[in-house]
Order: C-alpha cells, then structure tokens, then sequence
C-alpha cells in the first residue's frame, strides 16, 4: 500500500518494483530476540554504529557532540518526537543533502491515528452495544406457529 513511504518523513521505507514489498531496517530485530545487538553495530570497525538502550544513547550522543564541538550536534532525539536511531552531526542538518531540516509528520497519519481509528471503533463498539441492547429488549425472533401448535414452514 505504501503508507509508510508516504508517512516517514525521513524517506526511510524504499519500494522493490522487482518484488513489489516495502523495505526499511528493522534494526535486526531477529538478533534483537536472541539478545544480539544488530548486525551493523557490530560489524562497524570504528564503533560509529552503536546500539542500546535509549537515555544511554542520548547521553552518548550528545558527549560525542560536545568531544567533536563546533556545529556537532545531536540529530532525532527530539524530531518528530524523538526517534530510535540518532545520528551526531559534525555540521547543522542542512548541510546534508538527504536530510531534512525540520521533518514533519504528515497531517494525514495524525488524522488516521487520532480522529479515524478512534471512532470506527467507537462505531465498532456501539454497533455491538446496539445489537446487544435490542437483543435485551425485544430477545430472539420466536417461530410463528399454526393454531395446531405446529410449526409453520
């Protein structure tokens, strides 16, 4: 369907015409339930890819930026509400091509998850709650039967 590529306000989730499915990481979460740390973390030579818990993360990011000075600076601990993956930055987000500045969440996603989910299941539920109340107060359909006490077909 490609929501996500349309909702990502980093452009993350890429389409394969070849095989027609959405692909983005999933931060190896198969390695994740083994209690791995992802394959690219541990695979970096450099130790730039790290992995972890979050405030542990955030603490780390910002005393690299703070080790680097100048510009660095901290990018998705606080973008669109905080991320999962941050990146330190040795020059402001515009000074990267594929970066956004200022990314926003589509209007469209807070609509979905804030308006239209909300009330179909408001409706789900108060069309169950209706049937459930007619049911109490007219109960089941009763066959119609003949004057002979048998039932009429």
């Amino acid at each position: 369907c490609k929501y996500c590529y349309h909702a990502c306000p980093f452009a993350v989730p890429r389409f394969d015409a070849a095989t027609e499915k959405m692909y983005k990481c999933t931060l190896c979460h198969d390695r994740l339930a083994e209690g791995l740390i992802p394959a690219c973390a541990k695979a970096c030579p450099t130790g730039a890819i790290t992995f972890g818990d979050k405030p542990a993360m955030v603490q780390a990011a910002y005393a690299r930026a703070q080790a680097l000075g100048g510009s660095a600076t901290v990018y998705g601990d606080k973008v669109v509400g905080g991320t999962h993956v941050m990146y330190v930055l040795e020059k402001p987000p515009a000074a990267y091509e594929h970066l956004p500045v200022n990314p926003k969440i589509s209007p469209l996603v807070f609509l979905w998850k804030d308006l239209f989910k909300p009330l179909s299941l408001l409706s789900l539920l108060g069309g169950i709650g209706g049937s459930l109340l007619y049911y109490i107060i007219k109960g089941p359909k009763k066959p119609k039967f003949e004057e002979g006490g048998e039932r009429h077909e």
